[in-house]
This record gives structure tokens, C-alpha cells and sequence, in this order.
């Protein structure tokens, strides 16, 4: 095996989801390494980006962030966009390219490929050593996978520890009645048959126009009608459109939002997953306050015995404005309700997670 010197590489691999904060799928992951034994930094970025020739592009602006973090090297790590054996092999191969990109600036010590809860390394070519099925990906002491239960409670737990500003409000986000609910539920019916013929990029741009609408008008203290209400929760729907209103909250540029509204991701994106994940102060927070407050008010209108999935995407918005505000308990509470609405709902699970895993892991 051609990785240098490393034990329990399997372990390591498996912990990558929960460091990274998000579903690896569809992308390479850059490890930074100070050492055979110290990462100081992590990367991502699309693995199609390595098909359109782009992947010198990204090593060079990747190593350099690695590099003034300690790095010596980098560890490669890619993850299909889908499970079958084709996906695997052009992952195998789009590695490969990225592999030759990132030798000619940082030293890459091996380069992996990570599918259906198995690992092995392109470089190596001992079957002994990794077969070509590859090898089962292990659970890593410490990184047990919970149940949505079981994040709730280390959700708990965490915020007495790291508890730094009282919350104004911490109720359950459940205001809604059944006249009302119907009435978001049609509206809602409308927006996606009008958007449904749509040209995908114009969609997404008349979604977020929506939600720029909406945003503005809680800012001044104006909510939402039934019949707004639905479209936004059709817009929010569309999980480019949820990512696209985080960043925009966030302060992202016109042109970030534009570009993941097409389903691309601009490289600014990658450099804000910490601000999201660890709750770094926003450049608006008077609007990141209006659309905690939007998101809160619309999932309260469509909560029931079985709330729309949307729902938890709306919650998951609402934890991470809250989390910028400072406002820990509301962001826990908001996470905890949208596991409980969707316990598999990928987002919200991959946020608690990475609130749990202790930053020094993370950062440099």
C-alpha cells in the first residue's frame, strides 16, 4: 500500500462526512497533511469539475490554501456521484486526473476512491493488499453513527457546554391551523405546476426572487400571506435554491448565488463551509434575523402530525441564521425538530454532526 506509514486509514476515511460537514457524494476531498499523522486542513471540491479540465485550476488554488495552513501533502479521497460500477471507475479515473494535477504542487501520497461502505486505494496495486472490491469502511471509535435520537441528545449536551447568549424565544415552531395550512398547501400546488416547465436556471433564479421578496419584507416586520407562503415553500423545495439562500444570508455575492442557482458551485462557497458549519458572525445580521423569523413562521404554518419535508428544510435554515445569531438553544431545538419531522434528512443530520465533532479536528 502505497500510503505513507498511516494506520487505520479505514477509520480515517470514515470519519471524513462528519469533518467535512456535508455529503462527500459527487466530490474529491483534499486532505491536508502536516505529517503521516497531522491533517491541518481539508478541502472540497466537484469531482466533474476534474472531466472539464479544471482540475490544475483547483490544485493550485487548493495547495495554496493547504499549504499556508502546514501542509507538506495531501491525501485524495473521492466519492462517486452514484453507486453503481460505472460511477466507480470514472470516479476511479477522474481521482486519477486530479492525482497527476496535485503531484505537481503538493506531493500527494495516496488517492482514494470511497463507495457503498467500501475503500481502496488507485495507487496501490497489490490485490492482496486492497482488492479490487475494496475494503469495508469501519465505524471509528468516536464517530459512532447516531440515530436521530441520539443527536438530539448530543445536541443537548453540547449547548450546555458551549451555552454564551440567552435566547429570546425557544418554543417549538408549531403555529399553524388546519384553514390556513390548506390554503399554503394550494398555493404551494400552484407555484410547482407553474415553475414545473420552467428551463431549470430560470426556476431557480424565480425562486429566489421569492425569497429576496420575502426576506425584505420580514425585515420590516411584514409576513407572508397563504398565497406567498406557498411559493416560498415550493422555492425551498429545490435543494440549490436552500443552498443559494444560505449564502445569499450569509452575505455571498450576487454572482455565488447566480452560479449555484445553474447547479454550479463557486469557489467562494467552498470558503464559507466553516462560517456555516461553526456559526462565524454574518455581514447582515438584521437580515440573517428576518429570515430566522421567516423560516420559523412558515414552518409553524404547516406543522401537523406529518409535516412536509420541507419543513425540515425550513427548521434546518432557521438552526443555522440561529447559530449565527448566537441564539444556541433555538438552533439545537431547530435542528432536533427537523430530525424529528425527517430523521434522514441529510442536511440538518450533517450540520448536528459537525457541531458535535470538536473543532480542533477541523481547523488548523
Amino acid at each position: 500500500m502505497t500510503t505513507r506509514g498511516f494506520t487505520g486509514i479505514g477509520r480515517f476515511l470514515s470519519t471524513i462526512p462528519s469533518l467535512l460537514g456535508r455529503s462527500p457524494r459527487g466530490s474529491l476531498v483534499v486532505c491536508g497533511m502536516a505529517d503521516e499523522r497531522l491533517m491541518v486542513s481539508m478541502a472540497r471540491m466537484n469531482l466533474a469539475d476534474c472531466a472539464r479540465g479544471g482540475a490544475e485550476a483547483c490544485a493550485e488554488y487548493i495547495a495554496e490554501s493547504l499549504r499556508a495552513k502546514g501542509a507538506v501533502a495531501v491525501l485524495l479521497v473521492a466519492y462517486p456521484q452514484g453507486e453503481d460500477a460505472a460511477a466507480r471507475e470514472v470516479t476511479a479515473e477522474l481521482c486519477a486526473v486530479a492525482g497527476e494535477a496535485f503531484d505537481r504542487v503538493l506531493p500527494v501520497w495516496d488517492a482514494w476512491v470511497v463507495a457503498r461502505g467500501r475503500y481502496r486505494s488507485i495507487q496501490c496495486r497489490d490485490a492482496a493488499c486492497c482488492p479490487p472490491e475494496g475494503m469495508a469502511l469501519p465505524v471509528p471509535d468516536g464517530f459512532p453513527t447516531p440515530t436521530a435520537s441520539e443527536v438530539a441528545a448530543a445536541c443537548a449536551d453540547v449547548w450546555h457546554l458551549e451555552h454564551d447568549e440567552a435566547d429570546a424565544d425557544t418554543s417549538p415552531a408549531r403555529s399553524g391551523n388546519d384553514a390556513g395550512r390548506r390554503q399554503v398547501l394550494a398555493a404551494r400546488r400552484r407555484a410547482l405546476a407553474e415553475w414545473k416547465d420552467t428551463p431549470r436556471e430560470d426556476r431557480a433564479t424565480a425562486m429566489m426572487a421569492a425569497w429576496y421578496t420575502a426576506v425584505e419584507a420580514a425585515v420590516d416586520g411584514h409576513l407572508p400571506t397563504d398565497a406567498q407562503a406557498g411559493r416560498l415553500m415550493a422555492a425551498i423545495s429545490d435543494v440549490r435554491v436552500r443552498d443559494a439562500i444560505l449564502v445569499w444570508v450569509w452575505g455571498g455575492s450576487e454572482e455565488a448565488v447566480a452560479e449555484l442557482c445553474r447547479g454550479g458551485e463557486p469557489a467562494e462557497v467552498a470558503g464559507m463551509v466553516n462560517d456555516v458549519m461553526w456559526g462565524e458572525p454574518p455581514i447582515d445580521r438584521t437580515r440573517v434575523d428576518a429570515t430566522a423569523t421567516l423560516c420559523r413562521d412558515l414552518a409553524g404554518r404547516l406543522w401537523s402530525q406529518r409535516p412536509l419535508a420541507e419543513v425540515a428544510e425550513l427548521l434546518t435554515v432557521e438552526a443555522v441564521c440561529a447559530r449565527w445569531l448566537g441564539r444556541r438553544t433555538r438552533s439545537w431545538d431547530a435542528l432536533k425538530e427537523a430530525l424529528d419531522v425527517d430523521p434522514t434528512h441529510g442536511l440538518s443530520y450533517l450540520i448536528s454532526r459537525a457541531w458535535t465533532v470538536p473543532r480542533s479536528l477541523m481547523m488548523p
